[in-house]
Order: C-alpha cells, then sequence, then structure tokens
C-alpha cells in the first residue's frame, strides 16, 4: 500500500511540475549539447563541446552554439577545425554563458543533464580548461525533464535510449537524429555540422515531449495500471485527472442510485 501512495505522490508531484512549467513559459529554455565520445577520452579528462543548442519555449526561437558555425564565422575551414579545436570552441562558449548571464532568471529543460560526466557541470569544467570561467544557472532552475517523465509515468515508461525511443513511440520527425553512438562516429569523422543538426533535432523533440504530456497526449508503454494501482486511492485519484473517467463514474453512480431507489420503493410499497 505505502509502494502505491508513493506512486501516486510522485506522479501528482510531476503532474504538478509539468503545469508550473506550461504556466510559466515565457521564462522557459530548453537546452541540449553534443559532445565528443565518452570512450574517445580518457576517464580525466572532460569531453570537447560540439554544440549548444537552447530554444526559448514561448516564442519558439532558438540560439545555436556550435563548432561549425564558430568555424565558419573564423574562415577555418572543416580540415583545420581539430587542429584549431580548443580556440573555436572557447569563442563559441564564450558566447553560450554570454546568453546565460543574460537569462538568471529562466528555468532550463533538460534531458539527463546532471553530473559532471554529461550536464551543466560538465560544459562548465570545458570552460574553465579553456580559461574561462562560467556563469553558473542555479540548480533549482535546472529541470530535468527525463527524471520528471520517470515520476509522472513510472521509470519503465519507454524502452532504454528514451529521448529516440519516445520518438518513435509518437511517430515524431526524426529527420536527422542521431543515437550516442552515432555522434561519437561523427565527430571522429569530424562531421560537425551533422552533430548539430542532430542536436537542434533533440532539441525540438523535448519540446514536443512536454507540450504532449501537458496535454495528456504523450504516447507511453506505461499503463493506467502501473501508474495509479488497482486501489480506491488510485481509482479515485485517476477519476480526478480524466474527465471521461469521471463522467464514467457518474453515470455509474447514478444508475446505482437509480436501481437502489426503485429497490426500495418497491420494497417498502403496500
Amino acid at each position: 500500500m505505502d509502494s502505491v501512495k508513493n506512486r501516486i505522490r510522485a506522479h501528482k508531484n510531476a503532474k504538478k511540475g509539468i503545469n508550473d512549467i506550461i504556466n510559466k513559459k515565457e521564462y522557459v529554455l530548453i537546452i541540449h549539447y553534443s559532445c565528443e565520445g565518452f570512450n574517445d577520452v580518457f576517464e580525466s579528462k572532460t569531453p570537447r563541446i560540439a554544440s549548444i543548442v537552447v530554444k526559448n519555449f514561448d516564442n519558439g526561437q532558438t540560439k545555436s552554439f556550435s563548432i561549425d558555425t564558430t568555424a565558419e564565422k573564423e574562415d577555418v575551414g572543416n580540415s583545420r577545425i581539430m587542429q584549431n579545436y580548443d580556440s573555436l570552441e572557447k569563442k563559441f562558449l564564450d558566447g553560450f554563458f554570454a546568453y546565460v548571464k543574460e537569462h538568471p532568471q529562466n528555468y532550463w529543460i533538460n534531458w539527463n543533464m546532471r553530473n559532471i560526466k554529461y550536464g551543466f557541470e560538465a560544459i562548465n569544467q570545458r570552460y574553465r580548461v579553456l580559461g574561462g570561467t562560467p556563469f553558473e544557472i542555479d540548480e533549482n532552475h535546472r529541470l530535468d525533464l527525463s527524471r520528471i517523465f520517470d515520476e509522472l509515468y513510472g521509470e519503465k515508461y519507454i524502452k532504454d535510449s528514451k529521448l529516440i525511443a519516445l520518438a518513435q513511440k509518437n511517430n515524431f520527425n526524426q529527420s536527422d537524429l542521431l543515437n550516442g553512438k552515432e555522434e561519437a562516429e561523427a565527430f571522429q569523422n569530424g562531421e560537425f555540422a551533422k552533430i548539430h543538426l542532430s542536436t537542434l533535432r533533440k532539441v525540438e523533440l523535448i519540446d514536443k515531449y512536454l507540450r504532449h504530456s501537458a496535454e495528456s497526449r504523450l504516447k507511453t508503454d506505461t499503463s493506467i495500471r502501473q501508474i495509479y494501482g488497482l486501489t480506491p486511492q488510485g481509482i479515485f485519484e485517476l477519476a480526478k485527472e480524466n474527465w471521461v473517467i469521471s463522467l464514467v463514474f457518474t453515470i455509474i453512480g447514478i444508475i446505482i442510485c437509480t436501481i437502489i431507489t426503485m429497490v426500495i420503493s418497491k420494497l417498502f410499497t403496500f
């Protein structure tokens, strides 16, 4: 029973979190980034960053900070990017952190950006290595949508590689989308524009996931039973969130009350 209560509590908190994001959408930014493959660097080294994409959730405007566009601005040909990587990376990270500094009150919706291996701290560390001083994003303003979905739908709501699996489940546009292995291979091959396009696509997908979830239209592998459980409390919470089910229960209640009234009326009619 306690596990059911905890599951329902987590679901309700996550649902509230999604609604809070929608209600303050003018302060919401969606971020995703791509980097060097984790297997291509020493354990003690932070992977080099290839692209960062930030989308304004309210107006849809998107900003990119990437190695390929920076190389183009600096007139560095693709064949010379690797030998100039650090200086080019430093330049676009300068731009990214200037943007972060301009948005201190915003909330940053992300997907699994939660540690030094991959996340805000990894970007900060890479910038420090290159000689920069990062403008820190408040931890309370970093909202991991993947984690919110784990609480909303349950941890097994979709198969692994969830960012891509959700796109497949919902038949969302997957053009230019690369998985982790493909991005690592593209980095090794110097296909930085390809990586940038994949990052853009992932930001668009995160945006779609958030909107569809808020409207209860996101398809997952989770059943109603897995979310609410077959308990009176679970059924009650389900009815509160779903007007169709609430209407069905109301109609059933009216029918039962009518039948009981008719039976009592016959029993006590002389």
